[in-house]
């Protein structure tokens, strides 16, 4: 099978993640390339497009920049909320999904979700097959480089349109305030660290603090994770399959009181800190590194 896989940036998350389909496919029947829309991915689809049995668009929008392929062609998928409910969804009280996206959807040959929360809503619609596909780390380049730093760092990482989305303003700046801690703020996007030099960014931190107001299955905290950090997260898409809580790190509410709360309970007890990042990466690495995810993918794009 031939497969064109298209995401929107090489350095962003959906780069990441078609370069890891392919690197740990270890199907030999699927022939996979990738292009991207950063990359001038629609010139080159307008071109070649014929040449593949399917093509996967890896967010569902992205098809009105392709709707010169036809959508029996294509399987495409469902990686967050904020795509398509304006931001309205907060922890257990999500929007559903307008009949006017499930009637879009329907046409397409099959779709993943990352996250059970999405599963879990899309699937109670008429759509075609629906595929759960989380989202996977690399282990062997996220991993616990050093011990965690003595003077208590928490940090995130936000992209800088999406600094409201991620609260850092609003409540992650307030919350380390409050705590009286330091903390580190990474621009992700086109001029962030080089990928492989993100693990030095989370080795450098205690915990990693995710304020988002949504997420789909955030990637920054899978990598964070398997680098021995605990995580705290507000109740967002993802969060309850990375955090076992107590264990791997907390589940908070999107305040200042509980965010600091959780941050001073680390910071006074660095055994407890310690032993709940070793925690987190015992479990992203038994649950989430590529090897242990890619036959959902594999299965995904064949239709298996």
């Amino acid at each position: 099978m031939k497969l064109l896989i298209v995401g929107d940036s090489r350095r962003w998350a959906f780069g990441h993640i078609s370069t890891s389909i392919k690197r740990f496919n270890q199907d030999n029947s699927i022939d996979i390339t990738i292009i991207y829309t950063k990359e001038d991915a629609v010139e080159i689809a307008k071109v070649t497009w014929r040449k593949y049995d399917i093509i996967f668009l890896m967010e569902w929008n992205l098809y009105k920049l392709f709707d010169f392929i036809p959508k029996n062609k294509i399987i495409t998928g469902i990686h967050s909320f904020c795509t398509w409910d304006f931001n309205l969804s907060k922890g257990e009280k999500v929007l559903q999904p307008p009949e006017s996206l499930i009637d879009y959807l329907g046409d397409f040959l099959r779709i993943n979700i990352i996250s059970k929360r999405l599963l879990n809503l899309f699937s109670k619609h008429d759509l075609p097959d629906i595929y759960y596909t989380p989202n996977g780390v690399d282990c062997d380049l996220f991993y616990p480089k050093i011990d965690m730093p003595n003077k208590f760092v928490a940090g995130i990482i936000a992209q800088p349109f999406k600094k409201r989305l991620k609260s850092i303003d609003q409540t992650f700046i307030p919350s380390m305030e409050k705590s009286q801690i330091d903390y580190k703020i990474l621009s992700g996007g086109e001029s962030t660290l080089p990928y492989e030099d993100m693990p030095d960014f989370y080795n450098s931190l205690n915990c990693y603090v995710c304020t988002s107001r949504s997420e789909g299955f955030s990637m920054s905290s899978l990598e964070a994770g398997a680098c021995g950090r605990p995580l705290i997260s507000t109740d967002v898409s993802g969060t309850e399959e990375m955090i076992i809580p107590g264990k791997t790190g907390f589940i908070v509410d999107q305040t200042v009181e509980d965010i600091s709360d959780k941050i001073d309970i680390l910071k006074n007890d660095v055994e407890k800190c310690k032993f709940m990042g070793d925690t987190m990466r015992k479990h992203i690495v038994e649950n989430y590194s590529w090897q242990k995810v890619i036959p959902y993918w594999t299965s995904f794009l064949k239709g298996d």
